[in-house]
């Protein structure tokens, strides 16, 4: 289990595109799909404030969701083996920074065509 729990580790922290979820003051969730970027810019979008410019590219009603393990090794099972596989991994003492792979509805999908700091 370990070396899964390494190889997921690693390929969450290198993907080539991360989903971040957003809750806006209106209560309304977002996920946007955006490419890695270097960490000083990261820094920015976890502490600070900006305004995303973008595409709306699916909207998750009411009891639907999005997989945010969906492009991982984890995914492949769907949420619930997400779930599971995470629990026993955070059970033997390795962290993913991953809370629920599951964003359920109602929630956009938004492709950001600009982030404005």
């Amino acid at each position: 289990m370990a070396g899964v729990g390494a190889a997921a580790r690693e390929q969450l922290r290198s993907a080539a595109v991360l989903d971040v979820v957003l809750v806006t003051d209106a209560g309304l969730t977002l996920v946007l799909p955006r490419a890695s970027v270097g960490a000083e810019c990261e820094a920015l979008l976890q502490d600070g404030t900006f305004e995303v410019v973008g595409k709306v590219t699916a909207v998750v009603g009411e009891g639907a969701g999005i997989n945010l393990l969906r492009r991982s090794v984890l995914g492949a099972g769907g949420p619930e083996a997400g779930r599971e596989v995470l629990g026993l991994l955070e059970e033997s003492g390795l962290q993913l920074d991953v809370g629920d792979p599951l964003v359920t509805g109602p929630t956009l999908q938004v492709l950001p065509l600009a982030v404005l700091l």
